[in-house]
Parts: structure tokens; C-alpha cells; sequence
């Protein structure tokens, strides 16, 4: 909310400017806002080309490490493969060294960054050049890294990392290679000084450098570091995990520009790091100059705005002055400017408007003389009219009074007349309603003298159906008996089977081995008896039960034959009863439809009698509208020349102002 009021206070201001003000305010804007944005992007551009040759510089110096360490490590490389090919260490074993000193004396003086070369044998052997380079005593090289890592590589040439050597306390790195009698390895001693010096005397940019770290981030060389020891920083994690790139990072209070690559043949990485203040120094002079351009294309763009403002404002301003006195009422200065733009074109045309309006005002002058004189000619006539139209209008108006009281008296005896209409309507609805309830009411009793006859039958229907359920129970209870008489023979023959069984076990004894089988037999027949006598006790208990509920079925049945009978006589009563009602209801419903006819004829003598008035209404009130409508007419007649003189006199004082008005022009 606060933002668009703002924004409106903005455009109200930018309203209220002048014209000179609004044109400086445009051209400034059109102006400044493309200098401005095509100065910022050439600066860019020029930044961006800087950064991008800085960025070059830095990863040719360390591309330019990298082929060298390659070319430094392969020519080593080579003679430590002619080393291990050219030296048995099974002489050196026997004691026959004088060849193998000559071939490692002269690897050593090969090159000056070979510090030492040698060979150690599965035996413990131990020979070097030069021999001014002293080991203790116990110094055994099979216990050493080099020879350890050589003889597992299977002949192929390994690099140790650097380390510093304890004969010259220089930084060093080993190449070895395996024997080719596979007795012994044969090694390098470089020294890294030669590097280290490189890339010391290397620079990035004017105060940047190169470092160089092996593949344990151990710094091998590093003008701001201490070599041999680990390099600490967060960012040294990426270049460690990552082949080659470029990182932007803060180390030690300073933004510094990194460019790495990996060395292939010992995996050492070489990094190089340029200052962001040194690319920010060399675009700087650039900045200076963009704003030195920009500045002075602003002043001379300023002043030619400065003219071209001039040239519109200043006849712009003599035209004010010119429309200033025309406005006052002085035509008599003339406007002169002689430019052809639109401007002059626009003087010229305000020059013609100005002998235009000299024109109008002489022609004016003398039609408001003419129009002053008949403005108080119509003036008179138009009174004389407005008195003899208030007259008429006072006659009409009292003629329209007593046709309004007429039709209103109608109107009062015709309210009557239809508020009885309705009265005598609501009456003989009422009948019918009556009437048509008396109907619905001996339809009802009839219906429930039907229902009467109908339950008359239904409780006859159900005493019938007791009566049978009566003798079937009864029947069930004899079945009952025949189920007990069964059950008692069954029990008996039970009791029998088991006592015959017992006598068959008896027999079965009596006859020893024989009789086993028999007495298997007479002991399942004695189980079944036992359990054909529990069965039958079971059934006997359920039949007594039955015959229990038998009886009881049977006493309510008894009882509900009594009610049933009971329930006969009292429908019919209520039969009965509803013939009674029935002939009742009959007799008044006849007599209600007769008193409703003679309701209808009734209201229809009086609907005629309201029509009848109605008419007489229409007609009154037709008169008194006729006698309105003249009324209206001659007052607005009187209306209109009421206006007609209102507006003589207005036209009349119109005319001496315009008089009055002319005489302000200076012609």
C-alpha cells in the first residue's frame, strides 16, 4: 500500500513538472541509462577477457610443470630400466662388482639430479654410487620401501613419494625396478631441487606461484608452505579427490584463484594460485577509463540537450506570453517567430488565430446590441400570455376537483359491493368444503363398515385355525405316548443285550484261548447296550419335555378360543355402529349441498351488481382523467411561458453581459 502511494506521489510530481523539466528529465534518462549499461557491459567484457588471459597465463605455467615432471621422471625412468636389465644381482652376491659400480657410476653422472643409484639383492647386498654416501651398519635394503614395492611390482618401474634423504637431507624420490634375474632391485635417487627451483622461479600473475604436492597431499614444494609437511585446508580435499579444475577459494584472509592438474607417472599434483586482487588491479585501469568515456560522453551529450531544450522552450515561452495577453483580452500584440519547425509553425498558427478572434469579436459586438433590444420585446408579450394561461388552468383545475370526488364516492360503493361478493365467495367455498367433507366422511364409514365386516370374517377365519391347532397338538400328544411306549421296549431290550453280553463274557472265560475272540465280541455288544440304554434315557427325557409343552400349547389354545369369540361379538357391535353413522352422515351431506347452491346463485346476483358499478367507475374516472389531462396541459402551457419569459430576461441579461464582455477585447 505504502509502495503504490508512493508511486502515485511520483507521477503526481512528474505532472506537475515544467515542460523544460520534463524534456531534461527525458533526454537524461534516454541518455544515461544506454551509456551506462553499454559502458557496464564493455567493462564486463574487458573483465571477463582479462580473467580469462590471467586464467590462461596461470594454466600454461601449470601445464608447462606438468610436461616437465613427465619429461624429469621418464628420462629416469629409462635408465633405471637399463639399470635393472644391464646389472645381475647375482654378481654383486659373488662378489663381482667392478662392472656393476662402472654401469651404476655411470647412470649417476648421467644427469646432476641423480643424487644416488644402487642395488640391493635378496641377500642383503647392498652397493652405491657414489660411495661417499654412507649407510649404518645394519642398514638392510630388503626392509626398505623401495625394495619391498620393486620386487612386488613384477618388473615394472615404481615411484616412491618424496621424502628427505638422510646421506643429503634433500628432498628426494625413488625409481626402482626389479632385477632381471629378479635377485635384487635396481634405484634412483632424484633429487627434486631442479623442480622445486622451477617453480619457484615461476610466477603467476605478478605475485602468484606454484606449489607442488605429492598424492598424500605431502607439499613437495611451496614458497608459503614447509615442505615434508601436510597441506592444510579444506579445499585441498577436492584437489586431492579431482584430476584437473579450477577452484575460487579463501585461504588465509586472501581470495585466491587455483588451477590444478594431475601429473599421470607419479600422481603429484601441480597447483597453481593467482591473487583475485591482481585481476581485480588489472581491470581496474579499464574501469578508470570507462568512466573517464562515460563521463565525457555525459557532458557533451548534456549540452547538446541543453540547445535543443533551448530551441523548443524559448518560443514556446514567447507563445505563453502571447496566450498570457489574448487570455487578458489584448489582441493587439502580435506573435512573431521565425524558426520553421513545428514550433514556428505553431506561432504562425496562433498568429492566425489571433486575427481570427479580432474578427469574432467586432462581428459579436454588433449582433449583442441587436439581440439585447429583442430580448425585451418578447419579454412584454410573453407576460401578457403567462396571465391569461394562469386564468384557464384556474377553471380547469376546479372542474377536475368535482369529477375526483365523484369517482372517488363510486369507487367507496364499489368496494362494498365486492368486499360482499367475496364474503358471500368465502361462504359458498365453505359449503362446498363442508359438503365435500360429509362425502369423504360417509366414504370413510363405509369403508370402515367394510373393515368391520372383513375383521368379522378374519376372527372367525382365526378360530378355526385354534380349533385345528387344537386337535394337531392333541394328536402330537398321543405321538408323544407311542414315542414313550417305544423308548421303554428299547430300554428292555438294552438291559437284555447287556445281560446277555455279561453271560457271553462268562462262557468266553470259561473257554480260555478259544473263547478271546468271543469275549471281544460280548464286550463291544455290552458297550452298545450300555449306550443304546443312555440314548434312550436322553430321548425319554426330551419326549416329557415335549409333552409338557404339548399340554401348556394346549390350555392356550383353550383360552384363545374364548377370546377369539369374545372378539366376535364386539365387531359386530362395531358393525353396527358404523351402519348407524353412515346413514346419519348421508342425511347431512344432502343438506349441505342444498344450502351451497343457493350460496352460488346468491353471489352470482351480486358479481353483476359489482360489474355494474365498475362501469360506472370507468366512466368517472375517464372524466376526471379528461379534465386532468386539460389541467396539465394549460399548466404547462402556463409552465412554458413562465420559461419563455424567464428566458427573455435571461437572454435579455446574457445579452448586456456579452455586451460587457466584448468591451474587455482590445481590438
Amino acid at each position: 500500500m505504502q509502495e503504490n502511494n508512493a508511486f502515485k506521489r511520483a507521477i503526481s510530481v512528474l505532472f506537475h513538472l515544467s515542460l523544460k523539466a520534463k524534456l531534461t528529465l527525458s533526454f537524461l534518462v534516454i541518455l544515461i541509462v544506454p551509456l551506462v549499461v553499454s559502458n557496464w557491459i564493455s567493462y564486463k567484457d574487458a573483465e571477463n577477457t582479462v580473467d580469462s588471459q590471467m586464467m590462461n597465463s596461470e594454466h600454461n605455467s601449470v601445464n608447462i610443470v606438468n610436461q616437465t615432471i613427465d619429461q624429469f621422471i621418464s628420462a629416469q625412468e629409462q635408465n633405471i630400466d637399463y639399470l635393472a636389465q644391464a646389472i645381475p644381482a647375482a654378481d654383486i652376491n659373488n662378489n663381482e662388482n667392478k662392472k656393476t659400480r662402472e654401469i651404476l657410476n655411470k647412470i649417476q653422472k648421467s644427469s646432476a639430479n641423480v643424487e644416488q643409484t644402487y642395488v640391493g639383492t635378496e641377500t642383503g647386498s647392498f652397493m652405491n654410487e657414489p660411495t661417499s654416501f654412507k649407510n649404518p651398519p645394519d642398514y638392510d635394503p630388503r626392509k626398505r620401501p623401495w625394495y619391498q614395492d620393486a620386487m612386488k611390482a613384477n618388473g615394472k618401474v615404481i615411484i616412491t613419494d618424496p621424502y628427505v634423504s638422510q646421506s643429503s637431507k634433500q628432498m628426494v624420490v625413488t625409481i626402482a625396478q626389479k632385477t632381471q634375474d629378479g635377485q635384487g632391485v635396481a634405484a634412483v635417487n632424484l633429487r627434486l631441487d631442479s623442480i622445486t627451483n622451477m617453480l619457484s622461479s615461476i610466477k603467476v600473475g605478478q605475485h602468484g606461484y606454484l606449489s607442488l604436492l605429492d598424492k598424500n597431499n605431502m607439499i613437495i614444494s611451496d614458497p608459503k608452505e614447509k615442505e615434508g609437511t601436510k597441506a592444510k585446508g579444506s579445499f585441498y580435499k577436492t584437489i586431492h579427490s579431482g584430476n584437473s579444475g579450477d577452484l575460487n577459494v579463501v585461504h588465509k584472509g586472501k581470495q585466491e584463484r587455483l588451477s590444478y592438474e594431475t601429473n599421470k607417472l607419479t600422481g603429484w599434483k601441480i597447483i597453481g594460485t593467482m591473487y583475485q586482487d591482481e585481476v581485480d588491479q588489472a581491470v581496474h585501469p579499464i574501469l578508470t577509463k570507462t568512466i573517464i568515456v562515460l563521463v565525457i560522453s555525459l557532458i557533451l551529450a548534456g549540452l547538446l540537450i541543453f540547445l535543443i531544450i533551448r530551441s523548443i522552450t524559448r518560443p514556446l515561452a514567447l507563445l505563453m506570453d502571447s496566450a498570457d495577453k489574448v487570455s487578458e483580452g489584448d489582441l493587439r500584440a502580435p506573435v512573431v517567430i521565425k524558426t520553421q519547425d513545428e514550433i514556428g509553425q505553431l506561432g504562425h498558427a496562433f498568429e492566425r488565430m489571433r486575427t481570427s478572434l479580432i474578427q469574432v469579436v467586432s462581428e459579436i459586438e454588433s449582433k449583442a446590441t441587436s439581440l439585447a433590444a429583442s430580448s425585451e420585446e418578447l419579454s412584454a408579450s410573453t407576460n401578457q400570455n403567462s396571465k391569461a394561461t394562469e386564468q384557464i388552468t384556474q377553471s380547469i383545475q376546479e372542474l377536475s376537483l368535482g369529477a375526483e370526488r365523484q369517482s372517488r364516492k363510486i369507487d367507496e360503493s364499489t368496494q362494498s359491493a365486492i368486499e360482499m361478493v367475496t364474503t358471500i365467495q368465502e361462504i359458498s367455498e365453505s359449503s362446498n368444503e363442508v359438503a365435500s367433507t360429509a362425502i369423504n366422511t360417509s366414504n370413510v364409514v363405509n369403508e370402515g363398515n367394510e373393515a368391520v365386516e372383513v375383521s368379522v370374517q378374519q376372527m372367525q377365519f382365526i378360530k378355526n385355525t385354534v380349533s385345528e391347532l387344537a386337535e394337531k397338538l392333541k394328536t402330537l400328544g398321543e405321538y408323544s405316548a407311542n414315542i414313550d411306549q417305544i423308548i421303554n421296549v428299547i430300554t428292555e431290550i438294552a438291559d437284555q443285550t447287556n445281560l446277555l453280553a455279561l453271560n457271553a463274557a462268562i462262557e468266553a472265560a470259561r473257554a480260555g484261548e478259544q473263547g478271546k475272540g468271543f469275549a471281544v465280541v460280548a464286550d463291544e455288544v455290552r458297550k452298545l447296550a450300555e449306550q443304546s440304554s443312555q440314548s434312550t434315557d436322553k430321548i425319554r427325557e426330551v419326549v416329557t419335555a415335549i409333552q409338557k409343552e404339548t399340554d401348556l400349547a394346549l390350555q392356550s389354545m383353550e383360552t384363545g378360543k374364548v377370546e377369539v369369540d369374545k372378539g366376535i361379538d364386539v365387531v359386530n357391535s362395531a358393525g353396527e355402529s358404523f351402519k348407524n353413522i353412515k346413514q346419519f352422515v348421508d342425511n347431512v351431506t344432502s343438506q349441505i349441498q342444498n344450502v351451497s347452491a343457493a350460496v352460488q346463485e346468491i353471489a352470482a346476483s351480486t358479481e353483476q351488481n359489482v360489474r355494474t358499478f365498475e362501469d360506472i367507475s370507468e366512466i368517472s374516472k375517464q372524466t376526471s382523467a379528461g379534465t386532468q389531462d386539460v389541467s396539465a396541459t394549460t399548466e404547462e402551457q402556463l409552465a412554458s411561458m413562465e420559461e419563455i419569459s424567464s428566458s427573455a430576461e435571461n437572454l435579455s441579461e446574457m445579452a448586456e453581459e456579452l455586451q460587457g464582455i466584448i468591451e474587455r477585447f482590445k481590438i
